[in-house]
């Protein structure tokens, strides 16, 4: 008789405990289980003749093939190995501020320190990084501005075709607030080629910040004047700038807000093309 031996490797290592069944015409004539180091089985006193040697893939494993057909020789011994390698795992969560998810915060992943990955949240402050390898990574992410987020980076344990979690959750810092140019968005109003009119914006703070100071600097090739002003935002941590402009064009702004020691900025731009616009009078 002559038999089948070979191996099971999983990520190149050997796997033991592994059941290799020979069959011949559908009828099973011998099993073998895999043993370490190497992952190795027989199955000996198999007459001359044509099998199949075949494995259930490891748990959270795919195998290049889990079947095998073998002709066994007289008084020799065949091979049939089996190459296996682990599913892959992912890494997702989300970034919240102040309990509430924040996107487009820049988040990556390093494995040894060297960078695998990166991307930057959704909706809802989500992210996830797919097709990992089972291992130890590191997830950091780039801390939104004036915010405190502890625990970044995170190391993750990364299991075959699991899914592994790993939130930030940070705080804002006491002063932190936006600044939304807004009632009205950047615009204009009655545009008549040549003679002066205006563009405008409305600036508003979330959270209020009544009081505040704000500076405006607009620029485009038909400003008219000053194109720099100051102010105090109202009871509602609101105010509306207004900028003088003698014919049609693109307008930008800048806009930024002092208040508690603290200065966010944020800026806007409109395209001046016809003769009426949405600026309040």
């Amino acid at each position: 008789p002559g038999s089948i031996t070979g191996s099971v490797l999983v990520n190149g290592s050997g796997q033991a405990g592994v059941v290799v069944t020979v069959s011949q015409g559908g009828t099973s004539v011998g099993t073998g289980t895999t043993v370490a180091p190497g992952g190795t089985y027989t199955v000996a006193s198999l007459p001359p003749g044509s099998y199949t040697a075949s494995i259930n893939a490891p748990s959270s494993t795919s195998c290049t093939s889990t079947t095998q057909t073998v002709t066994v020789q007289a008084n020799q011994a065949s091979t049939a190995n089996f190459v296996c390698t682990s599913l892959p795992g992912t890494i997702s969560g989300s970034v919240f501020v102040d309990l509430v998810g924040r996107v487009g915060v820049a988040v990556t992943l390093t494995q040894g320190g060297t960078t695998v990955a990166s991307t930057t949240t959704g909706a809802g402050g989500a992210y996830s990084f797919a097709s990992l390898a089972a291992g130890f990574y590191s997830v950091s992410i780039t801390a939104p501005a004036n915010t405190t987020c502890p625990n970044n980076p995170r190391a993750v344990d990364v299991q075959s075709n699991q899914t592994t979690t790993a939130n930030f959750t940070c705080a804002a810092n006491p002063n932190e607030f936006l600044v939304t140019l807004d009632n009205p968005s950047p615009s204009y109003r009655h545009i008549v080629a040549g003679v002066s009119s205006e563009t405008c914006t409305g600036m508003s703070t979330s959270p209020a910040q009544p009081g505040g100071s704000w500076t405006t600097m607009w620029t485009g090739t038909g400003t008219v004047g000053a194109t720099t002003r100051t102010g105090v935002l109202d009871a509602s941590g609101r105010a509306v700038d207004r900028q003088a402009i003698n014919q049609f064009g693109t307008y930008n702004v800048n806009a930024s807000v002092t208040a508690g020691g603290t200065t966010r900025s944020t800026t806007g731009s409109v395209t001046v093309t016809a003769a009426a616009g949405a600026c309040p009078p």
